[in-house]
């Protein structure tokens, strides 16, 4: 048996969900009027079909305006011509074509969930920002003193075989200053005083790294480089001066 439900052209979702909620049979016919501005829209077949998945109901529909029609037809409402058809015809709803999830207009989907492991790890680095980028910043710095010390090193190795070492006395200093005075300043040690300073951020570089490790002795360390790497430093620049 089925139960004969007939609409009005004013009814919308609220009245029509709550009509087939409080109906006595679960085979239900919709008798749809002309002009019924709820049904005729986009979404309303759509909700209907909602409704009835969610109530458990079977719909079909009389109904005579072919948008209709066709809307119930993709939403799997069996539809019929007249009352005296639905009633005799053996009918079950269909599964539907169209998607029956209502998404809002112009709202992009929802982002993906954040994982415990990145909420943790953003959290930390929001904490930590200063402290790391400072850090961050100091080991930049030493990898860039230390690249630079290999280049030295290696111009200095050079330099060694090809023009030769330091002048053993100030008169021969003063004559290959007087031959060449770009002979003159590589073998009096010129590019290690342009060099020395970065041995300052060399040393801090390290001391920064070791500082942030949770080891005592790695503290020592750093103190003891810190310290004396830049007293070395100091004294080294001033040797080469003299």
């Amino acid at each position: 048996m089925h139960q004969i439900i007939q609409l009005r052209p004013d009814d919308d979702i609220l009245t029509i969900r709550a009509r087939i909620e409080n109906a006595e049979l679960a085979h239900l016919v919709l008798v749809v009027p002309r002009d019924c501005a709820f049904l005729e829209s986009a979404s309303g077949l759509q909700l209907v079909r909602r409704a009835a998945d969610d109530l458990g109901a079977q719909i079909a529909l009389v109904a005579h305006d072919d948008m209709v029609r066709e809307r119930a037809v993709e939403y799997g409402f069996p539809v019929f011509n007249s009352l005296t058809q639905a009633q005799h015809a053996r009918w079950k709803m269909q599964a539907p074509t169209r998607a029956t999830t209502i998404h809002a207009a112009n709202v992009p989907p929802p982002a993906p969930p954040e994982s415990v492991a990145d909420s943790f790890v953003t959290r930390i680095f929001e904490e930590w920002r200063g402290p790391i980028l400072a850090i961050a910043g100091v080991l930049v710095l030493l990898g860039i003193a230390a690249f630079i010390f290999i280049i030295y090193s290696l111009a200095t190795i050079v330099q060694m075989l090809v023009l030769g070492g330091q002048p053993a006395s100030a008169s021969e200093a003063f004559t290959l200053l007087q031959k060449s005075k770009l002979v003159g300043l590589l073998r009096l040690d010129l590019p290690t005083i342009l060099v020395m300073p970065l041995y300052y951020f060399f040393y801090l570089g390290l001391y920064a790294a070791l500082r942030e490790t949770k080891r005592p002795a790695s503290h020592s360390v750093a103190c003891w480089i810190i310290v004396p790497g830049c007293s070395t430093s100091r004294n080294s620049t001033t040797t080469s001066f003299h």
